[in-house]
């Protein structure tokens, strides 16, 4: 069984915000997402393209 989703335009509208708890979660709750406890800026746990590519291909849906 397959199933298949896309993203509301609500939903679309939702993905900067997801990003930003991202970075900030990873800034400031380090200690408890990453094993070693370092903060990390979004660039270091997404690729820019990858996130880019992420981004772009919910947009377009």
């Amino acid at each position: 069984m397959m199933v298949l989703w896309r993203l509301t335009e609500k939903g679309k509208d939702t993905l900067p915000i997801l990003l930003m708890l991202t970075a900030f979660s990873s800034k400031w709750y380090a200690d408890f997402i990453f094993e070693d406890k370092k903060p990390r800026n979004l660039n270091e746990i997404f690729s820019e393209e990858k996130a880019k590519d992420v981004i772009m291909q919910h947009l377009k849906d």
